[in-house]
């Protein structure tokens, strides 16, 4: 971790210690308990876990449409919570996860992803003082269009203040800074990872009121200034969003969120496209009946892009899902998902021309099963297939994977 990070969380901490003697109009929520898998340990509520994910077969790693790679692989996740009070005034919560990812044959692909995520909360009377600090370096595909595998190292600082003056109203504002940086390499299509490294400075107002008793009427405005390292490109940007939404409490017959909502992107470069429209993104479950769970998911969003001279394209996904206990550790599961995938400038090469639109399905089925105590087991059989006007992009793939996670 560099210094400037370990300063920063000095700093928190030590602001943490001063606010704990000063009068609150709020307290905290209850500090975890041995019943959420914690063990006390000085000042500090540990929780470590471990999973054991994606273990078995993919029939095509490198997603290609031709020539197509299979291999076994296991990713190991250990991972470490750490929880300390304030007293009632401030909290300060820790988590480190590391993935080991693992392919039998083709040992290329093996890696080592690393997730270190702090969050700080101090309560000031009617306020809520909330703050993260996050660094993910991962080696994943970053979008539907970059089939390799490429280290992402994503940053996040994020600070907000929440004033509520009762249970049903809120109104915040967030400032939150994310940095995305690529490694060097160039993609299938010949541009280079590092077009995607740039900087997003988000401001947002944040509003949620309570308009029954299990559901809140949200509200997020948002302004964020895009700037990209390699200035020459002329790739920055801004993005305006208005996203009204619905969140219902974990009790009521719906559950979750849905944000439907309206945005600007619009380049400084005027020579690309821009895009104004809706957006949004939902996850609802609910029971229709006593024994069956329903689950939806929606996104739709701008994405960075690095294909001909695309600045973005749209990303629209819908997804449906269905659970059924048969015993009380036992349950089914099956879904799928379509997504869609819309670019906004013609491309013009050798062996492409035109508007390039890209199809994703997925299908899957699988179980899970809860061990005595906590461990818990499940298998999964997945298929992927993926059609698109630009050739190269069309491909297959089904995947066996099995998976086991245990909190201690």
């Amino acid at each position: 971790m560099s210094g400037g990070a370990a300063v920063r969380i000095t700093t928190s901490v030590v602001v943490l210690a001063l606010v704990s003697s000063l009068p609150m109009a709020a307290e905290l929520s209850d500090p975890p308990t041995s019943s959420e898998g914690y063990v006390k340990l000085g000042a500090f509520h540990l929780r470590p876990a471990l999973a054991l994910k994606n273990v078995g077969y993919d029939s095509n790693i490198f997603l290609t449409e031709t020539d197509t790679v299979s291999d076994v692989t296991a990713t190991l996740v250990p991972a470490l919570e750490a929880v300390t009070l304030f007293g009632h005034r401030a909290r300060l919560d820790l988590l480190q996860s590391v993935d080991l990812v693992y392919y039998l044959d083709i040992t290329s692909q093996n890696h080592i992803n690393s997730l270190t995520d702090i969050k700080a909360e101090v309560l000031l009377g009617d306020f809520l003082y909330q703050g993260n600090l996050v660094y993910d370096t991962s080696r994943i595909r970053p979008s539907n269009e970059i089939d390799e595998r490429v280290r992402q190292e994503i940053g996040t600082v994020a600070n907000a203040f929440t004033w509520s003056r009762d249970e049903r109203n809120e109104l915040g504002v967030e400032i939150k800074r994310k940095t995305y940086s690529y490694e060097d390499g160039a993609s299938a299509f010949g541009t280079f990872y590092t077009d995607l490294d740039r900087d997003e400075l988000t401001g947002a107002i944040l509003a949620s009121t309570q308009v029954r008793p299990k559901t809140d009427l949200t509200l997020e405005i948002a302004h964020t200034d895009i700037t990209h390292d390699r200035a020459e490109l002329d790739r920055d940007a801004v993005i305006n969003r208005v996203v009204p939404g619905l969140r219902f409490d974990a009790s009521a017959f719906f559950e979750g969120e849905l944000r439907l909502g309206f945005m600007e992107f619009k380049p400084d470069d005027s020579s690309h496209a821009s895009y104004r429209g809706p957006t949004g993104d939902a996850n609802i479950s609910y029971r229709p009946l006593a024994r069956l769970r329903l689950q939806a998911d929606y996104r739709r969003d701008v994405v960075f892009s690095i294909f001909g001279d695309n600045l973005f394209f749209v990303e629209e996904r819908f997804g449906l899902q269905a659970s059924v206990p048969i015993s009380h550790r036992f349950r089914l599961a099956a879904g799928a998902t379509r997504s869609t995938f819309d670019y906004r400038e013609a491309v013009s090469s050798t062996d492409f021309s035109g508007l390039r639109q890209d199809e994703v399905d997925q299908i899957w089925v699988g179980w899970s099963y809860a061990l005595p105590g906590r461990p818990r087991v499940g298998f999964r059989v997945v298929r992927w297939d993926r059609d698109s006007n630009f050739e190269p992009a069309v491909t297959s793939q089904y995947r066996v994977m099995g998976e086991a996670r245990y909190a201690f």
